[in-house]
């Protein structure tokens, strides 16, 4: 089973803030917490569509995976994990990540519209990207990656998806079943080779920040662009990497202005061929 990485976009759907538990923006109320509209909202983001679910199949759904969430989180705090000094390091990390990406998007936001001659001129030099695109029908499976990712391992040798199911079974790691659709404008060329090039049916990984996606191809359509078509994707796509150039110009000037001290052997001054041994 080999690992790719590609863009799948999550699931948005619009959720109207009508209705509660009893009334105002309150969807549902457990024991004593109040999950809200927006929480709703924002776990649609990071769903896949299902296309067999309406979408108040999906709002529901997305309310049942807070609700299950959220027990769970009472249930640890009633035991102390909060105050354990992994959560306490976890908290930090996770809380880092968000105030980084708020200012990633911050940053895109401040690059207002893309530059039309800059559009104009990254079709020109994609021709082929736009011009033999691809959309790739995969049926997945989707699951929260464990935190002892080692047992994953015996997903390795997997020849379908029924047998990663029934692995997955075995392990006693809850999963999704759907289905999803990949464009290869967003794939890298390599990337579109290796997976085009697998037996029919053999599984591959889509990662996907905490959920871990294993998918079989189930079609390939040839979707070709005209430049004209191929503009809002092409603008995304000068966006993305001014905002990334941006964000990299952005972490290098930090860097050069704030005070940073490395214990020796890690202090990537000092050359050192031997990896840093934790103590």
């Amino acid at each position: 089973m080999r690992t790719h990485f590609s863009f799948v976009a999550p699931a948005v759907l619009a959720l109207a803030a009508c209705g509660s538990v009893e009334g105002g923006q309150v969807a549902a109320n457990v024991n004593g917490d109040e999950i809200t509209y927006q929480e709703i909202n924002a776990e649609l983001r990071s769903m896949q569509v299902d296309e067999a679910l309406s979408e108040t199949a999906m709002q529901k759904k997305a309310l049942e995976r807070i609700i299950d969430r959220r027990l769970m989180a009472q249930a640890a705090k009633d035991e102390g994990l909060d105050q354990t000094p992994f959560f306490l390091l976890r908290e930090r990390q996770l809380r880092d990540a968000l105030l980084a990406q708020l200012l990633r998007e911050q940053t895109e936001q401040s690059l207002g519209a893309a530059d039309p001659e800059t559009v104009t001129q990254f079709i020109e030099d994609n021709r082929a990207r736009f011009a033999g695109r691809k959309l790739l029908t995969v049926a997945r499976v989707s699951f929260d990656v464990p935190n002892d990712t080692e047992q994953l391992k015996s997903l390795e040798d997997a020849a379908s998806l029924s047998a990663v199911i029934a692995g997955l079974r075995t392990l006693d790691l809850p999963f999704e079943r759907g289905t999803a659709q990949l464009d290869s404008v967003f794939m890298g060329a390599e990337e579109l080779a290796t997976i085009s090039a697998l037996p029919d049916g053999k599984p591959f990984l889509l990662p996907e920040g905490s959920r871990m996606n294993i998918a079989v191809v189930q079609s390939i359509a040839d979707a070709p662009l005209s430049a004209v078509e191929a503009r809002p994707l092409a603008t995304r796509m000068v966006l993305e990497r001014q905002r990334d150039r941006t964000v990299g110009e952005l972490v290098s000037n930090l860097r050069d202005n704030a005070q940073i001290a490395y214990r020796d052997e890690f202090d990537p001054a000092l050359a050192s061929e031997e990896a840093p041994e934790s103590e």
